[in-house]
């Protein structure tokens, strides 16, 4: 069986918001991204009592890729 690398999506949070939906949803319906990617959103990650830094911190450490989108702000 194949491994499933876990996508983190990062960027600022309200400016990027459509971009990082689209980037869930591009790996998550795309036959081949969807057979071998899980995207992290980590606002979308069951809540924790922990510190948001720190449940953060516990959800990219998860992952195996990072992947950064860079805007305006």
């Amino acid at each position: 069986m194949a491994q499933v690398f876990r996508i983190f999506v990062s960027s600022v949070q309200k400016e990027l918001e459509d971009e990082r939906l689209i980037i869930q949803n591009l790996v998550s319906t795309d036959p081949f991204l969807s057979a071998h990617c899980v995207p992290v959103l980590y606002e979308y990650e069951p809540a924790s009592p922990d510190k948001a830094l720190e449940g953060c911190l516990r959800a990219l450490d998860s992952c195996q890729v990072y992947l950064l989108i860079i805007g305006v702000q």
